[in-house]
């Protein structure tokens, strides 16, 4: 340790989240997830009597434990999401406290992230599910009030636009007009983790939809966003946005339905019709060919077909 802790813990979160969103340039929407993710960072320290200055790398990992076996006020674990979220945002803030000359090292540095990326390929929906899924998100006229009918609208647009592009609810929701290439039936996504972009292929359909969305975008809303997320093609933060397709998802298929599990089909789905794995990469933005081996994992029931197609001695009927 380099100096002696003489700011509050809380002190620290008001500090990091102004640096943050002055220096580093992020959202409000941000900021505020910023401090909910570190809070929960905070709570652990007060419960086991630390001191954020003298957190060991054993410290960090015991936290991570504390994460997994945590359970909300319905006695529902945490996601996987939420945990990897609130993991990457205490790595972020002792990253700023070594550069501010506070700390050596950074405990959290090599605690890695929770991955149950193949317990979800396991549950992912097969393409005629899906696209049961999608057209039930569609029948909005069947909500009883008017913001629920545009509610349901906007997230049946959402689902289609992730499906169509394999882009993240967060990518979805930094989306501004501006990024739309009609024309060009493009659209420009920017990773947020990244800060790089790509550029995505738009179906006929999700193109139509986008379209009539944009032209009656200022006619769905009851009155004017005054949010800092109003310039956004949808007007809502990332962590909104992902709540509100989730609800919309699961209100429509008796099995849980994600946006993780939206994007996940994308690749999932392509692979599955023939589609070169380095293409799904590129589809999806990855860095690295590793984070996409994950769609060539082939279920059970996948390999039965397979075995009951192909195999010399199948049964044939007279």
């Amino acid at each position: 340790m380099i100096t002696k802790a003489i700011k509050s813990f809380n002190e620290i979160i008001h500090e990091f989240s102004d640096y943050e969103y002055n220096v580093r340039g992020k959202s409000t929407g941000w900021r505020r997830e910023l401090k909910v993710y570190l809070r929960k960072f905070g709570v652990y320290l007060e419960l086991n009597n630390l001191d954020y200055l003298n957190i060991s790398i054993s410290d960090a990992l015991a936290f991570k434990k504390y994460l997994v076996e945590s359970t909300q006020s319905n006695d529902k674990k945490y996601s996987t999401v939420y945990i990897n979220s609130i993991l990457i945002t205490v790595k972020l803030l002792y990253k700023y406290l070594i550069t501010h000359n506070c700390l050596y090292q950074n405990p959290f540095e090599y605690i890695s992230i929770l991955r149950e990326e193949e317990k979800v390929m396991n549950e992912l929906p097969k393409e005629k599910e899906l696209c049961d899924i999608l057209n039930k998100l569609s029948f909005f006229y069947e909500e009883k009030n008017l913001y629920k009918k545009i509610t349901r609208y906007k997230m049946h647009l959402v689902a289609e636009l992730m499906y169509s592009t394999g882009m993240r609810i967060s990518e979805a929701a930094l989306l501004k007009k501006e990024d739309v290439y009609f024309d060009k039936g493009i659209v420009k996504i920017t990773d947020i983790k990244t800060k790089t972009e790509r550029f995505a292929f738009l179906n006929e359909y999700v193109l139509k939809l986008l379209k009539i969305y944009m032209e009656k975008k200022d006619t769905l809303f009851f009155r004017e966003n005054k949010s800092s997320n109003k310039n956004y093609l949808f007007g809502c933060s990332i962590h909104q946005l992902n709540l509100t397709l989730n609800a919309a998802l699961e209100s429509v298929t008796k099995n849980k339905m994600t946006t993780h599990k939206l994007r996940h089909c994308f690749g999932y789905h392509f692979l599955k019709r023939g589609c070169d794995i380095f293409f799904i990469k590129h589809f999806l933005g990855h860095k690295s060919i590793d984070n996409t081996q994950i769609y060539t994992k082939i279920d059970k029931e996948d390999l039965k077909n397979i075995l009951e197609k192909n195999h010399p001695r199948k049964f044939r009927k007279a």
